[in-house]
C-alpha cells in the first residue's frame, strides 16, 4: 500500500501490517505515551528502539521499511539536531544516523520521501525558545538510507516551518503554507 510521512500534519501511513497516526493530539500525551503508541504498532518493535523522546519531529517510512525520526523538541524543551534511524527490517535497535545539519536543531519542519529513496528534510522553527519568537530557515538537507548521511540541498526561496511538502508526479517537491 501506499506510506507517508508523519508529521505534525496528522498524516498516517500504512505498510508493515500496522496503521500509523500522529498529530497535534500526540502533544497532549506524554512523549513516552506517543513513542510507545506509534512503536506499539509495529510488529516486533518497542518504545526502548527510540532514544530519544521528541516532538514537532518527523518520522518518515524508508522504502526498506525502516523509519527515520528527525529533529523535534526534547521532553527538557531543548532543540535536537539529531535522527535515528529505527530498524524495522530486521528488529535491531535503533541507529543514530548523526546531525541533519550542523550546528543547526530544527523542529516543525518537512520531511518527504524522495522518488530515489533519499529523504528531503526542508524549514523548520530553529529557535526554539518559549522566550524568542521563532525563527523559520530556507535550508534543507537530504537524507541517503544507503550512505546514512545527510548532505546540503537547495534552498527554498522562503524560510519555512509548520509548512507542507508534497511529491509531485514529476519528482519534484511542493512546499506550501508555513
Amino acid at each position: 500500500g501506499q506510506r507517508y510521512t508523519l508529521s505534525n500534519a496528522g498524516l498516517l501511513f500504512h505498510g508493515l501490517g500496522a496503521t500509523l497516526m500522529t498529530g497535534p493530539t500526540m502533544r497532549r500525551l506524554s512523549m513516552s505515551l506517543c513513542a510507545t503508541f506509534i512503536l506499539a504498532a509495529l510488529p516486533g518493535i518497542s518504545a526502548a528502539a527510540v532514544p530519544e523522546r521528541r516532538v514537532s519531529h518527523t518520522a518518515t517510512l524508508l522504502t526498506t521499511g525502516d523509519i527515520l525520526v528527525a529533529g523535534g523538541i526534547k521532553e527538557d524543551g531543548t532543540s535536537l539536531n539529531s535522527a535515528e534511524l529505527v530498524k524495522t527490517s530486521n528488529g535491531d535497535p535503533t541507529v543514530a544516523t548523526g546531525n541533519i545539519d550542523a550546528g543547526v536543531s530544527r523542529a516543525s519542519h518537512t520531511a518527504t520521501l524522495l522518488t530515489n529513496g533519499c529523504v528531503l528534510i526542508a524549514g523548520g522553527n530553529i529557535s526554539l525558545s518559549t522566550t524568542v519568537a521563532p525563527t523559520p530557515t530556507a535550508t534543507a538537507r537530504i537524507y541517503n538510507p544507503d550512505t546514512g548521511i545527510f548532505s546540503a540541498a537547495a534552498a527554498m526561496g522562503t524560510p519555512r516551518y509548520n509548512h507542507t511538502a508534497t511529491l509531485l508526479n514529476d519528482g519534484r517537491v511542493l512546499v506550501c503554507g508555513g
